[in-house]
């Protein structure tokens, strides 16, 4: 998977690089990465980190004399994937690399709606207040 990722990033900008998983901040280092190369669509780069996730372990069960499949948290290598959508915005993915394989997307919905605004040219003082801010 891991080598997927860095297949689907080798023309973009910040390439699969590892990062301190919940020391770092991956967003802001992904909007810097953008920033600076002038990223306005398409995908910007994916970090990789450890961090805990949700994995099963096969227990041993004395009483029944069975092995039981049990859900525990176990450190995970996770790939975050950036892009700059050109209706969508700002988005990215959380992919976690082993069973069960957990994948978060994330949307930014205020910068949808802002491109959708800015679309329709409707831009009042309130949308340009929040524009600055």
């Amino acid at each position: 998977m891991v080598l997927a990722v860095r297949h689907s990033t080798a023309d973009s900008v910040l390439k699969t690089q590892f990062s301190d998983g919940l020391l770092v901040n991956k967003q802001e280092i992904a909007r810097s990465v953008a920033q600076k190369g002038q990223i306005s669509q398409g995908p910007v780069g994916a970090l990789t980190c450890v961090e805990p996730g949700l994995a099963f372990e096969v227990y041993r069960n004395r009483q029944t004399r069975q092995l039981d499949l049990v859900q525990c948290t176990r450190k995970c290598l996770f790939v975050y994937q950036y892009w700059q959508h050109p209706v969508l915005g700002w988005m990215n993915a959380r992919i976690q690399t082993w069973f069960p394989f957990a994948l978060q997307i994330c949307i930014n919905g205020r910068e949808w709606l802002a491109r959708q605004l800015d679309g329709a040219g409707l831009a009042g003082p309130a949308r340009a207040k929040s524009r600055a801010g």
